[in-house]
């Protein structure tokens, strides 16, 4: 199995939407998604995420 790159934070909130999570507030320097009947989801805004954030 291959390496896992950084991705940019808002394409990790973006991949997120896709799959039904919305965006409810952005507290600090992180968003938070949330989707019924899912875990609430905290994505720090930084330039890159790591991969094992997600």
């Amino acid at each position: 199995m291959g390496k896992f790159a950084n991705i940019f934070s808002q394409n990790a909130v973006k991949a997120f939407k896709k799959f039904g999570y919305t965006h409810s507030h952005t507290s600090g320097d992180h968003a938070i998604l949330q989707k019924e009947n899912a875990p609430t989801l905290s994505i720090p805004l930084h330039k890159e995420v790591a991969p094992y954030i997600y």
